[in-house]
């Protein structure tokens, strides 16, 4: 489902999606590579300002709420929670600077995933087991700093992000002061022949 979000005329513009692998099934016998623990922590975070306390995959959330249709309606359906202006610029091959502006607005952290696309799993255990599965989407590195506010208005932070050379774009977001949800979030296609690279906003 994801895969088909490559396409769409509103990535990166409406929709910034990032997949998230869990280690909790790991257990069954075929250890997910690109799960970590701070993945699932991040889960049962968002389960715990829900209410809930349970967390399942596949688990979708949209503009910070649990989403159950994301199978039957459009991921644009939903409202957003947030607003302000969010930049995001390549200083280094391992840092990133984020700028984020908004009125009323007091962010937390600053937050940069690489991600990674059609990467392959060769499923060895549990309910698919025997099937080959290509992944899109997928946070393989990430990175997080405090924003700091500045004397223009503009909230700043520098996020330092192991590079990883098969991600094929990157997604930024800023996050509530004290909560997981997201205010704000940007991304972008990769580029390694230039530098610095400014995604689209």
């Amino acid at each position: 489902w994801l895969a088909t979000l490559r396409n769409d005329p509103g990535l990166w513009r409406d929709v910034v999606p990032i997949s998230f692998h869990v280690d909790y099934w790991d257990g069954l016998g075929w250890p997910d590579r690109f799960a970590r623990r701070e993945f699932s922590d991040r889960q049962h975070a968002y389960a715990a300002v829900w209410g809930s306390g349970s967390v399942y995959t596949p688990g979708f959330v949209l503009n910070g709420a649990e989403w159950r249709e994301w199978g039957t309606r459009a991921w644009s359906t939903p409202s957003g929670t947030g607003g302000g202006d969010l930049r995001i610029t390549r200083r280094s091959s391992t840092e990133w600077e984020l700028a984020f502006r908004a009125a009323g607005i007091r962010p937390g952290q600053a937050r940069v995933a690489l991600l990674g696309f059609d990467l392959p799993s060769e499923v060895r255990r549990g309910e698919n087991a025997g099937r080959h599965l290509l992944h899109n989407f997928v946070a393989l590195s990430c990175g997080s700093a405090a924003l700091k506010p500045g004397a223009d208005g503009t909230w700043r932070a520098l996020v330092a992000v192991p590079d990883k050379p098969s991600a094929g774009a990157v997604a930024a977001w800023v996050e509530a002061a004290g909560s997981p949800v997201p205010v704000q979030a940007v991304g972008g296609w990769l580029s390694r022949t230039t530098a610095p690279v400014t995604p689209t906003r």
